[in-house]
């Protein structure tokens, strides 16, 4: 089940809001009432517009899905966190190479539309891929907005961490993708 209350959704309800609150705010006779009205509404509506423009960097994943493939072999292994990031990776790794795929993508293994919250990669999960795959690719986007994503990035780069010893990040636009190896192969990027 999808939530419905989400801003892209209620957008819809912004005008008939805006007059509401006018007709509301045209009725105030006193002065100094209106005048704290008007400030009241004015620093609830600017509070978020900063957070509203962080939201709307767009991602690379045309660039990152690039650069992914054209560096992965078929023993390596995808990671997304979060895991609906997978959609923006499969969309251009389909239009890169159609029919072959060179890597694995071992978190999510599919992506659950239906599901009512966002799977993490559990840490049994992450110390299992070593005996999988020679390379492990981590795509992260947006954690920088979040203190509770940013702590379970961080719980996650350190498990990669401790089984292959070896990582390289690259940054692209809203997102960054660490690539962790045992030594063997690592590609500069």
């Amino acid at each position: 089940m999808k939530p419905i209350f989400v801003d892209r959704f209620l957008i819809v309800c912004l005008p008939a809001l805006v007059l509401l609150a006018a007709i509301g705010v045209s009725q105030i006779r006193q002065r100094w009432i209106l005048a704290g009205s008007l400030v009241v509404l004015l620093l609830l509506s600017v509070r978020k517009i900063p957070w509203y423009g962080a939201q709307l960097e767009k991602e690379d994943w045309r660039g990152t899905t690039s650069y992914v493939v054209s560096h992965a072999s078929p023993k390596d292994g995808i990671v997304f966190y979060t895991s609906y990031g997978r959609l923006g990776f499969d969309y251009y790794a389909r239009r890169l190479r159609p029919r072959s795929q060179t890597c694995k993508v071992a978190f999510p293994d599919r992506l659950d539309f239906n599901a009512a919250t966002k799977v993490d990669p559990d840490d049994s999960l992450l110390a299992s891929l070593p005996q999988q795959y020679e390379q492990i690719w981590l795509f992260v986007r947006f954690n920088e907005l979040d203190p509770q994503l940013q702590r379970r990035d961080r719980s996650i780069e350190a498990i990669l961490a401790s089984e292959y010893p070896n990582a390289i990040e690259k940054r692209f636009r809203g997102m960054r993708v660490l690539q962790y190896s045992r030594g063997e192969r690592v590609v500069d990027p």
